[in-house]
């Protein structure tokens, strides 16, 4: 009976999914915030056999769900590690589908298809104060090259996207990422700019189905050009340049400045009274116009529990909504707690002023979420729902019940 359930629901979400996903979801090397260091995971997992190239994120191993069986009261590192492991974005065929190479440069290639949908309907009123874009679906492939640390990556979006042309919303990344220095890296290409925490992360990482109302005016863009990140045990950092041009539909606009630094006060606790992280960054660029977005970042994550808060205002954007001189700000904070292993609930605050100059508009949205982790993120499924409150627009309620599978 759980099977047919779990087919169903996939069925729903696959075929009756409409306008609200992300402009692009992809599985992710460097976008996905790291879980715990490499000395962690030595420390605490015994007998873990390497797994293809999409196992690996941010050069930490992520094993299996199954690989857990202390109990989290005894030792709580573990169970951080545990309950991180729900992220997981790793492809659920990569054991089949990964090519090996015995000659020539490249070591390996992992091909991988990956897909988001929503299913939703309103109820109460019949309006929306928040406008959502299509599902994805993606073909992608991540490479590793021999005897050098160097890995590749490469993603194409099948779903138009009604904002541009078919070509210029297929091609989404493609860089190269260099890791001779240790604990740093070096990536160029094109690739998500970190305009904000979570605007700058994976979609298949964000805890809710749609992103929050800053990312989703101020970030979740890309950029061509490079960017150097560096993970330390007491901060970590994004820094780089790339076009201001979006989408391959205005190359040569002009250029932006990203950067974002992250410090970690407990970082040399061994993860025992959590893991807390204090932060802030800037994008300035030109593109037409002149303008700026400056945000700041506040987590912290506790065995099951976790808390994250975002702050950013903008003077002019060049964000997913599109380019604009307006003056903005927005806020949001998320709080979420771990019933079981695999059963996620999660509620957040998100209130956002798209013009700082002109009174009276103002959205606020109140989410409850609920994650059903069936093989971490590569197969799990979502069910949020959303009051909008608007100085300008009815208020509304909706039900979104969403699915992500990557293969």
């Amino acid at each position: 009976m759980k099977n047919f359930l779990i087919v169903g629901l996939i069925y729903v979400t696959f075929f009756m999914s409409s306008c609200l996903a992300e402009d692009e979801v992809y599985l992710a090397i460097q976008d996905v915030e790291p879980t715990f260091t490499e000395k962690i995971l030595k420390q605490d997992i015994e007998n873990v056999k390497e797994e293809p190239l999409t196992e690996t994120l941010n050069e930490n191993f992520v094993p299996e769900l199954s690989v857990y069986k202390s109990e989290e009261e005894s030792n709580p590192i573990k169970a951080e590690i545990e309950y991180d492991v729900l992220y997981e974005t790793k492809s659920l065929l990569s054991k089949y589908s990964t090519i090996k190479f015995e000659n020539g440069p490249m070591d390996e290639i992992v091909p991988f298809f990956a897909y988001q949908g929503q299913f939703h309907f309103n109820f109460l009123d019949s309006g929306y104060g928040t406008q959502y874009l299509e599902p994805t679906a993606e073909l992608g492939f991540l490479g590793k090259f021999k005897n050098k640390p160097i890995e590749y990556k490469f993603i194409m979006n099948f779903m138009p996207n009604k904002n541009y042309s078919y070509l210029q919303s297929m091609f989404k990344d493609d860089f190269i990422t260099f890791k001779y220095i240790p604990h740093n890296d070096i990536t160029v290409g094109s690739f998500r700019t970190p305009i904000g925490v979570e605007g700058g992360m994976s979609g298949y990482t964000v805890p809710f189905i749609a992103r929050s109302q800053i990312s989703r005016n101020f970030g979740s863009v890309r950029g061509v050009g490079f960017r150097i990140n560096g993970d330390y045990s007491l901060a970590e950092y994004n820094i780089g340049m790339t076009s201001s041009g979006r989408q391959w539909k205005n190359m040569f606009n002009g250029v932006e400045f990203n950067g974002w630094v992250n410090f970690k006060p407990l970082g040399r606790t061994d993860g025992k009274y959590g893991v807390l992280k204090v932060g802030g960054g800037l994008n300035a660029g030109h593109r037409n116009i002149d303008y700026n977005v400056i945000g700041a970042y506040l987590s912290y994550k506790y065995k099951k529990f976790a808390l994250e808060s975002e702050y950013a205002v903008s003077h002019g954007s060049n964000g997913l909504s599109g380019l604009t001189s307006n003056r903005g700000q927005g806020l949001y904070t998320t709080v979420s707690y771990n019933l079981t292993k695999k059963l996620q609930v999660l509620a957040r605050y998100d209130i956002f002023e798209k013009d700082m100059t002109k009174s009276g508009r103002k959205d606020t949205e109140y989410t409850l979420g609920l994650n059903y982790y069936i093989k971490g993120s590569s197969l799990k499924f979502m069910l949020n729902y959303v009051f909008c409150q608007s100085d300008y627009k009815s208020n509304s309620n909706r039900i979104i019940l969403g699915t992500q599978i990557i293969l």
